[in-house]
């Protein structure tokens, strides 16, 4: 289990660190284009999309500059929003295992950050968080109840 949280968070470390593949890019904005028109393929999704409009505060016109929008979108664009969103070093990780040793796992984690930590991020903690919880107690078929319970009359 330490090795896949490790590869996890590697993962997302060099996701934010590294640049993005042009090609990669290009191939992501042609499908989102292609599927661009299935969000108009029924009433319910056209609803939707309106919807987001309102939310988003997207002004009339915005369906319609879509592939432009799209189209405008760089390499540094992208980067730029994932190290603006995306921090590694501030993230919580939950893991629900007796077994995990815990100070294993944030030496890990710790050896991971350490080339990696920026100084325009925010510093909650120098390392995420670990929670070692107690696993779940054992699930039965028998109807939860208590000694307030009383039947329904109607």
């Amino acid at each position: 289990m330490l090795d896949s949280i490790q590869v996890a968070h590697q993962t997302l470390i060099n996701f934010v660190s590294q640049p993005i593949n042009p090609k990669q890019l290009e191939e992501t904005k042609a499908g989102m284009l292609r599927a661009f028109p299935n969000n108009y393929s029924s009433n319910a999704s056209i609803n939707a999309q309106l919807g987001s409009l309102g939310f988003y505060n997207q002004p009339a016109d915005y369906l319609s500059n879509y592939p432009k929008l799209l189209e405008k979108i760089t390499l540094q664009d992208v980067q730029n929003a994932l190290q603006k969103h995306l921090h590694p070093e501030c993230l919580t990780i939950i893991v629900v295992n007796d077994k995990l040793d815990k100070a294993a796992l944030e030496t890990t984690l710790k050896q991971d950050l350490s080339p990696q930590v920026h100084s325009n991020t925010p510093s909650v903690e120098p390392i995420p968080k670990t929670i070692i919880a107690q696993p779940a107690k054992e699930v039965t078929d028998e109807p939860v109840s208590s000694p307030d319970d009383a039947l329904a009359s109607i």
